[in-house]
Order: C-alpha cells, then sequence, then structure tokens
C-alpha cells in the first residue's frame, strides 16, 4: 500500500469520527429534538467535545506491503488563540465571519493537511497546504452563514497537521438575537400526565426581556395577552430591562394544544415581535420528512391592515420537494401569494419569497395562526406563523 493511499485514508477516518463527536448546536430551530420526547433535562445547543483533541484509530494496526511508520497518536505543537471562536451577537439572518490565530510552539515548521468544520453552516479560509513557520502564527478565519432562528449556534471547526494523527479542535459559537433579547431562548416544559415519568417542569415561569442598545420600549402582549410584568413597570421602571411571567396553561390553545412559540409583542419596530421556542409533548410539530424547512415558524411581524410584507421561506432538499406552489393562511386575516423562488445548485436548498397581506378590516392585536405549504411534489408541511396587525403610521 502507496504512503499517499494512507495518509488519505487516516485523514478521512479521522475526521469522518471527529464528525459524528460534534455537530451544530441549535437551540431555538423548531424541530423535534430529544426533550420534546419527554426528556427531563433541559436541552441547550449540541455541545461540542470538551477535549480539545479527538482520537484517531489504532494506526498500530495499520499495515501494508511494506512495514510503514504512521503518525504518533499526539497533538501537534500548534495553540489556538483565543481558544474559541466567539462571532458574539448577531440578529437572525445575518452572516458573520471571525478567526483564531494558529500559533506554532515549536522549532520545527508545521504544516496544515485539512482543514474541516463540523456542520455545513460553518465556512473556512482555504489553509490546507499552508506552512506555519517556527515559532510564527497564521490566521484562521471563518464564517458563519445567515441564521433564521434565535438561540446558540455552536460549532467546531478541526484542523489536521501533516506527521500528527489528532486533531486541533477550536469551539465556534454565536447567539443569534433580535435587538430585544430573550432570555431563556427556549422553555422545556414536561407535562406528567403526558410522559407519565416525571412532574411537570416549566409550565410556568419567569422570562427576562431587554433591549440590546439600551433603549426604552413598552410590552404590548404576550401572546396577545396582557403581560404579566413582574420588574419593569413602576417608579424604578428603567424601561429596556423586564421580567415577565408566564403560565402556559393560560395559552392552551382549541385543539388542547400548547404553541410551539410564545411571543412577545413590543413597541419597537425593529423588534415587534420576538419568541421563546416551548419544548412540550403537546407543543411538538407534526414533520414531514420529504419537506423540510430551514425555518419552521413565520415571524410577520409588524403589518398595517391591508398592508404586505415579503417573508422568504427555505427549503432543504428541493430536488425532491420541488417548488413551493402555494401557501394558505387558515387564520382568515392573511393572504398569501408566492411571487419568486430560486434554488442553489450547490446546496439545494430552495428560497422562495411570499408576499403576505393583511386583510382590509382586520382588527389590531396579536394573530397566532396556522400555515399550510405545499409543494409541486405534493408534500403538505404546517407551520405556525404570527402577526402583529397595528397601524404603523403611527410611532
Amino acid at each position: 500500500m502507496h504512503i499517499a493511499s494512507i495518509k488519505v485514508m487516516l485523514q478521512t477516518s479521522l475526521l469522518g469520527a471527529a464528525a459524528t463527536l460534534a455537530g451544530c448546536g441549535d437551540s431555538g430551530s423548531g424541530t423535534t429534538t430529544k426533550a420534546d420526547q419527554g426528556k427531563t433535562t433541559a436541552p441547550g445547543p449540541s455541545p461540542v467535545t470538551g477535549t480539545g483533541v479527538v482520537q484517531s484509530p489504532n494506526t498500530a494496526a495499520i499495515t501494508g506491503e511494506s512495514q510503514l511508520q504512521v503518525a504518533p497518536l499526539t497533538l501537534p505543537p500548534v495553540r489556538v488563540k483565543p481558544s474559541v471562536l466567539d462571532w458574539g451577537e448577531i440578529g437572525p439572518n445575518q452572516a458573520v465571519t471571525g478567526f483564531v490565530m494558529l500559533q506554532n510552539i515549536s522549532d520545527e515548521p508545521q504544516t496544515i493537511t485539512l482543514v474541516q468544520p463540523s456542520c455545513k453552516c460553518t465556512t473556512t479560509d482555504g489553509l490546507a497546504g499552508v506552512v506555519i513557520p517556527a515559532k510564527g502564527e497564521v490566521k484562521l478565519e471563518a464564517t458563519l452563514d445567515p441564521q433564521p432562528n434565535v438561540g446558540t449556534r455552536n460549532t467546531a471547526i478541526r484542523v489536521l497537521f501533516e506527521g500528527y494523527s489528532k486533531v486541533v479542535t477550536i469551539t465556534a459559537k454565536a447567539v443569534i438575537t433580535r435587538p430585544v433579547k430573550i432570555e431563556p431562548t427556549y422553555i422545556n416544559a414536561v407535562d406528567s400526565a403526558v410522559t407519565g415519568n416525571v412532574a411537570a417542569e416549566n409550565m410556568a415561569g419567569n422570562i427576562n426581556v431587554k433591549s440590546l442598545d439600551g433603549k426604552p420600549f413598552k410590552i404590548l402582549s404576550i401572546q396577545g395577552l396582557e403581560p404579566d410584568i413582574i420588574r419593569g413597570t413602576g417608579e424604578e421602571a428603567t424601561g429596556n430591562d423586564y421580567v415577565l411571567a408566564y403560565d402556559l396553561e393560560r395559552h392552551l390553545q382549541p385543539d388542547g394544544r400548547y404553541p410551539r412559540f410564545l411571543v412577545i409583542e413590543t413597541d419597537r419596530s425593529d423588534a415587534p415581535l420576538v419568541e421563546v421556542l416551548v419544548r412540550h409533548e403537546l407543543s411538538t410539530p407534526t414533520l414531514n420528512r420529504n419537506f423540510k424547512l430551514t425555518n419552521y415558524k413565520a415571524n410577520l411581524g409588524r403589518i398595517a391592515p391591508g398592508g404586505s410584507v415579503i417573508h422568504t421561506i427555505g427549503v432543504h432538499e428541493a430536488t425532491t420537494t420541488g417548488e413551493l406552489v402555494q401557501v394558505i393562511s387558515d387564520g382568515g386575516i392573511l393572504d398569501a401569494e408566492v411571487i419568486s423562488q430560486s434554488v442553489d445548485p450547490e446546496t439545494d436548498d430552495l428560497s422562495a419569497k411570499v408576499r403576505f397581506t393583511v386583510r382590509e378590516g382586520t382588527p389590531e392585536g396579536f394573530y397566532y395562526l396556522p400555515l399550510q405549504l405545499y409543494s409541486s411534489s405534493q408534500s403538505v408541511m404546517g407551520i405556525p406563523a404570527f402577526v402583529s396587525v397595528r397601524d404603523t403610521s403611527t410611532p
């Protein structure tokens, strides 16, 4: 067996194993999680393995036509500064780029052979083949693609060096948030009546709502009801930092289910609606494997009666799903029209622009209503939409 062949096999096995150990973590996607199936511990973003290395296969077992010396199971003499690539707080659907420095702390040059992010949401600059001189350093830049869901996004970037069979693992993270931030970004609620194994958790509690820029704002409603404000009103009110009490029983829907998202309505034009994901057996959506969305909700923001907004709906695996042919609102206040769509040939993701129009005469207020999406392959997918219907001409 040729040395080059063994090298390719080793890289493939190393990074293939690494990919199974850590991936993207998204605390606000709205898709089914283990927590939705009755887990009692609050699930957060998928943790990135914290050892900083990934163990390779037993290279001593590799043999060939001649006895070859395979890279030892050691880490390369490379330090990552800072130790975590922190993209910081960014808005939904915004790309962000950050970097770390790879420092060679040895007296010998070190060659990068492969750089691999743990998920498709992250891209890196081409450093394969780059040599870091002795005691030198290089910059590794990474870009997080636009993310539609609020919450924490965790991923990892693995760097393989020539002559070493352990990879350097770089933890990367970002917090996706609107100008008005909510904590926690999800509510993990478990109902013992459904699971039969634990007491109810987090069916009621508190939510912190604050503006990132410190500007004052008002909370108009929570799921269309009068908000129960614990802090942020009265003589000591700052107007930019609130604590709200919630009780999911207040928001039980006519069909006996809880909403997938608890939505807070504010008077800020740049953050009229901010949502909290509700993880509960009676809020879990029914997913269609033939209709995979990039975002399982439609936050339409604020629209005046008779007004409209363009909202983008993303679909994965467009070759299988086909075009988005129709969007129907069951709430009686919205009309939807698919006005354009295109497919990215590299990712096979479809992006459809849909015009949502609030019908004339619709009373002002908050609306949480179902949408039905229909594809040309005759697949159907239901998602929630929410909208604040207000006269946008007044400040």
